[in-house]
Formats: structure tokens, C-alpha cells, sequence
């Protein structure tokens, strides 16, 4: 049992053998079992892996974006698309594996053979979800727990939309989209998912001006403690 869960326990039985005394036999046995209930439902939310940091902020992807373009000059320069403008500023990649079919397919294949060599290894314990542009994901975020999509190359157009659909599911889920160059962030798109049935087949659209050249990430954080919500993720660089 982790900490966190073990924590949990602790102030949960705090609660029940308070009501337990105080109440007949008959009527502490039906608080009892609501708060074992309770309990049981926290854990679960309890034991889900832990977000990075909370949706709203940028940096719960900054050690994979930072992998990423680590590894993303070392390909452009294998490829011949980086040159090198100053001894204090190394190499800076250059449009035309943005802008060559050829080279981009080529980048896109080595950095997708580098994600998934990382996600075995040093991001085992983040578990991103690839983000590839052009495609739709769907998944279901359970209770408290949060996803992470990232782009595993730069975008190479200048316009990205996203879109999320509620398929299913009641659970309030924050959202927020960053892009990032190098280290610096930008925020894109930060909204709520509101709880309730109300909203399912909701559609929420964005469209990113000036994407090329950006790592894109996605991060989902459910927000309600008993509730589930199923998705659809898409994205369409034009």
C-alpha cells in the first residue's frame, strides 16, 4: 500500500469509528458500509499513477519534450537539415525536413524508434501517449487520474487543429494544450470538460496558428473522484 493510499485509510477510518460508536448496531452497520464504499472508491482514485504536474501548466511534459529534442537534432543532422550559425548556439534545424515529404517521413520514422526506446526506459513511469498528427486516439480517464499526448516530431505545417469529444461518462476533466521549441513553452488552449451526461457528443475545437516547427502536448486531468469520461482525441495539420 503506497502512502498516499495508506494516508487515505487512516482518515477514513478516523470518520467511521467515530459513527460507529456513537449510533446503534442496526444503523452503524449501514454507515459503515457507505463509508467502506467511500473508501474503496478513493482508493482506486488513490492508485492511479501520479500526473507530472497538474493540467493548466505547461511543464508536465518538459523531461519528455526535452528528450525529444535532444534526440530530434541528432536526426536532423543525420539528415542534413541543420547547419550550424554560431559556436555558442550549435545547430538549429532547418524547414527542409519540415518541408520535404522524403525527410520528414524519414524523421518521423527514426523519432517514433526513439519514443518507444524511451517509454520502455527513462519514461516508464510518465506513460505518454504518442500524439501523431493526422490520427485519432480514444481513451477513458478514470476518477482523478490524468493523460498525457505528446507529438513525437515537430509539427511541419503552420496550422494544427485539435479536437476533443466527450463520447461518454460524467467526470469533470480540465484540459490543456502547450507547444514547445527548444524549451520554451506556449500555452495554446486551456478549458473544462463540464461533469454530467449533459455534455456527452460535445465537440471542442481549437485551431493553432503558427505550429510548424512545435512540439504539441495534450494533457487531460479528471477531476472527479467517482466518475469516468471517455474521449476522442484528434488533430489535422494543414
Amino acid at each position: 500500500m503506497t502512502d498516499r493510499v495508506h494516508a487515505i485509510v487512516q482518515c477514513t477510518f478516523a470518520v467511521i469509528v467515530p459513527i460507529d460508536e456513537a449510533k446503534g448496531v442496526g444503523k452503524s452497520r449501514s454507515h459503515m458500509k457507505l463509508a467502506l464504499i467511500t473508501l474503496a472508491t478513493v482508493i482506486a482514485g488513490a492508485a492511479l499513477p501520479i500526473s507530472q504536474a497538474h493540467a493548466g501548466s505547461c511543464n508536465s511534459a518538459a523531461k519528455i519534450t526535452s528528450d525529444l529534442w535532444k534526440e530530434n537534432d541528432v536526426v536532423v543532422k543525420k539528415l542534413g537539415c541543420a547547419v550550424v550559425i554560431a559556436a555558442s548556439e550549435g545547430a538549429v534545424p532547418m524547414n527542409a525536413c519540415l518541408d520535404a515529404a522524403d525527410k520528414f517521413a524519414k524523421m518521423t520514422t527514426d523519432m517514433i524508434k526513439a519514443w518507444n526506446d524511451a517509454s520502455k526506459n527513462s519514461w516508464a513511469k510518465i506513460g505518454p501517449r504518442r500524439l501523431d498528427f493526422g490520427e485519432s486516439q480514444q481513451g477513458r480517464l478514470v476518477s482523478t487520474g490524468g493523460r498525457m499526448f505528446v507529438s513525437p516530431v515537430p509539427a511541419n505545417k503552420n496550422t494544427l487543429e485539435i479536437t476533443l469529444e466527450k463520447l461518454d461518462g460524467k467526470s469533470k476533466t480540465e484540459v490543456t494544450v502547450c507547444s514547445n521549441d527548444h524549451g520554451k513553452d506556449r500555452k495554446e488552449w486551456t478549458f473544462e470538460v463540464p461533469s454530467g451526461k449533459d455534455s456527452i457528443g460535445r465537440k471542442w475545437t481549437k485551431t493553432i496558428k503558427n505550429a510548424k516547427g512545435r512540439i504539441y502536448t495534450v494533457h487531460l486531468d479528471g477531476k472527479s473522484l467517482s466518475d469516468t469520461m471517455q474521449y476522442k482525441l484528434s488533430t489535422k495539420l494543414r
